[in-house]
């Protein structure tokens, strides 16, 4: 899909494809998680949502699915404090690039899956298997984002 979407997106049309759902990448539109904003990204973003009008085809973004900047699971993901305000950081840029070419946005896909299969269960990234304290504080936290 990165490479060829203008052609996926031609072909959606012809298949009388009206909506499309996709997940934007926190990590490629600010690569620290917080921060500078890679314009590059924006730059395909726009092209796409561009591409997908063209073709008739109404974007929905997903702002996070499952997909955590590198740089802030180091500083402890979701159980950080913080992280509900580095989301709403994040959200501030894809509104401030996007909002113009797209009308529909979906926070989170599966909250409940990010928490349970990502921190209790550790079969979802991150891998991990927190004890629940540390899992109600990051449920707590996305919630809060």
């Amino acid at each position: 899909m990165l490479h060829r979407y203008k052609e996926d997106f031609a072909i959606m049309k012809i298949m009388g494809i009206k909506a499309y759902r996709f997940s934007m990448s926190w990590s490629r539109l600010i690569p620290d998680g917080i921060g500078k904003v890679n314009e590059k990204a924006v730059s395909f973003y726009r092209d796409m949502l561009k591409s997908m009008k063209e073709n008739g085809i109404r974007p929905f973004i997903t702002l996070f699915h499952w997909e955590y900047p590198l740089a802030l699971e180091e500083k402890g993901g979701w159980v950080n404090p913080e992280s509900s305000k580095w989301f709403e950081k994040y959200a501030e840029v894809v509104a401030e690039n996007f909002s113009d070419l797209c009308d529909d946005f979906i926070t989170f896909n599966e909250p409940q899956c990010t928490i349970s299969l990502g921190l209790v269960n550790g079969v979802h990234a991150p891998g991990k298997k927190l004890p629940l304290k540390d899992t109600l504080f990051a449920a707590h936290n996305l919630l809060k984002a």
